[in-house]
């Protein structure tokens, strides 16, 4: 004869809640825990080749060189050139300091500046004689 322990079917029951409640806070975690939160289409940024700072009076200006990519591409004519069209936008703003230039700057832009692809930066000489070392902090900490 063999003997078969009775089992209370509150177990059984605690256990499927348990792991229904554990699906739940998975799938809850997953969908909230997402990567694209703060994403940003390509076509909502500006990106920045080159960037350039200077002295005017007691202001800062800083000037901006972006792509303007619907020009970049090879001309559709027969002929060579690019048709007296450029392929790049030049901006620029003025303010007491150059985060205040720069926020100026993209107060005006409709696409958010993003620096991050910027391959040149060009310091007057009197920026230069008071020294690069804030330029480059702030070039290297704007990273969008």
């Amino acid at each position: 004869m063999s003997r078969r322990l009775h089992r209370g079917t509150t177990g059984n029951v605690c256990g499927r809640w348990i792991r229904r409640i554990f699906c739940c806070l998975l799938m809850t975690g997953s969908i909230l825990l997402s990567g694209c939160w703060d994403r940003i289409e390509i076509n909502d940024l500006a990106i920045i080749f080159a960037s350039a700072y200077d002295r005017e009076d007691n202001l800062y200006r800083v000037s901006v060189q972006l792509p303007l990519p619907g020009q970049m591409g090879a001309s559709s004519g027969g002929g060579g050139g690019t048709g007296g069209s450029v392929s790049y936008y030049i901006d620029s703003e003025v303010g007491y300091t150059i985060r205040e230039a720069s926020h100026n700057l993209q107060m005006r832009m409709s696409r958010q500046l993003f620096s991050a692809h910027r391959r040149v930066i060009i310091i007057s000489e009197e920026i230069a004689r008071e020294g690069v070392r804030d330029i480059f902090d702030i070039a290297t900490r704007t990273h969008d």
